[in-house]
C-alpha cells in the first residue's frame, strides 16, 4: 500500500494512499469547471443511513476521511470546522449511497500525527453503523501531501440542509457535512477541507434545501489552481 506524509495545522501527518491494491490519487488545488451530472440516485432524507465513529485510539483525533471504495479518490475531511474528536468520545453523520450495502475506506489522524487506516468497512441498510479506530488500525506512511480548501456560499436565497462532496467516479454521495444539527444558512459560507496531490480529479458538491431541492456543481481539482477555492451555490445549480 502507497504512502504519504499530510501537512495539517503545520504539521506533518503520515497517511497511507488508501484502495483496493491500486493507488488512490490525491490531489493539489481546486477550480470549478460547471454543473454536474446528477448521480444514480434522487435525495430521499429517509434513505440515509446513520455512521458513527468512535474513538478508542487514546489520542484526539485531528481529522477523519472516509471515502467510497468505489472511488479512486478520497472523500473530504469530515470532523470540519476544527473539531477535534477527543478519546472515548463518538461522532455521528448521515450518509448517503446508491445500494443495499456500500464499502468505505477510513482514515483518522491524531494530534500527534499518527495514521490510523481502516479499509473496506461495509455498511447496510436497515442498521447504523459504527466504526471504531482504536491503537490497532496505526499504519506508517512517507509521501507529502497538503489539505485544500473549498469554501461553499449559500447563494440560492434558501437554507441548505444537507451538503455531501464526493469524488465524481462514486455511486455514494458520502457524509453530510452539515451534521444533523447544522444547516447553512443562505449568504453564510463554510469551509471543506479535501487532501490534495498533484493529478486533476473532480468532485460533485451536492446540496439539497429546505424545499427539497437539489443543487450540483462539478468541482476540478487543478494542480495550478488557488489552495481555497470559492464555490458559490445558486439557483444556476439547481436540477
Amino acid at each position: 500500500m502507497n504512502s504519504f506524509a499530510l501537512m495539517f495545522g503545520g504539521s506533518i501527518f503520515s497517511l497511507t494512499a488508501k484502495g483496493r491494491g491500486m493507488r488512490k490519487t490525491l490531489l493539489a488545488s481546486l477550480a470549478i469547471i460547471g454543473l454536474a451530472a446528477a448521480p444514480v440516485f434522487a435525495f430521499n432524507s429517509d434513505n440515509l443511513n446513520t455512521i458513527t465513529f468512535e474513538n478508542s485510539t487514546g489520542s484526539t483525533l485531528t481529522m477523519i476521511v472516509l471515502s467510497p471504495e468505489d472511488s479512486d479518490y478520497w472523500g473530504p475531511e469530515i470532523l470540519g470546522d476544527g473539531t477535534p474528536l477527543k478519546d472515548d468520545a463518538t461522532a455521528s453523520y448521515s450518509l448517503g449511497y446508491a445500494d443495499t450495502s456500500f464499502d468505505f475506506d477510513v482514515k483518522a489522524v491524531d494530534d500527534k500525527g499518527n495514521e490510523y487506516d481502516l479499509n473496506r468497512i461495509t455498511v447496510d441498510d436497515g442498521r447504523q453503523a459504527t466504526i471504531r479506530i482504536t491503537k490497532k488500525n496505526l499504519s506508517n506512511a512517507t509521501y507529502n501531501y497538503t489539505l485544500s480548501t473549498v469554501r461553499v456560499t449559500n447563494s440560492t436565497g434558501r437554507e441548505i440542509d444537507y451538503l455531501f462532496i464526493p469524488p465524481s467516479d462514486s455511486d455514494s454521495w458520502g457524509v453530510d457535512l452539515l451534521k444533523d444539527q447544522t444547516t447553512l444558512a443562505g449568504g453564510d459560507t463554510k469551509d471543506i477541507l479535501i487532501l490534495v496531490r498533484r493529478e486533476p480529479a473532480e468532485y460533485t458538491l451536492k446540496a439539497i434545501d429546505e424545499s427539497n431541492d437539489e443543487y450540483d456543481v462539478t468541482i476540478t481539482v487543478d494542480p495550478d489552481a488557488a489552495r481555497t477555492v470559492p464555490v458559490s451555490v445558486g439557483a444556476k445549480d439547481m436540477n
